[in-house]
């Protein structure tokens, strides 16, 4: 059984394009690895008051009463 010209080069076409959308997403998480690298090595290299103003950014959208947060938890939990 022979396998047709077409049907070849239709197979080829579409591993060429697999490839390329392999290499695509390589390429992009390696992009994103490197802007990871940069923002640990700036962290290393900051200040405490730079870093203090971080984590109140960070904390900016902390709960108020995380002991009425337990508290509510464990009422569900018991349910």
């Amino acid at each position: 059984m022979a396998v047709s010209k077409k049907w070849f080069l239709a197979s080829l076409a579409v591993l060429f394009l697999f490839l390329v959308g392999a290499m695509a997403t390589v390429q992009t998480n390696k992009d994103s690895s490197t802007v990871e690298i940069g923002k640990l090595q700036n962290s290393k290299n900051s200040t405490m008051a730079t870093r203090s103003e971080e984590v109140k950014a960070l904390n900016e959208h902390a709960v108020a009463d995380p002991e009425a947060v337990a508290a509510e938890v464990d009422t569900i939990i018991d349910m």
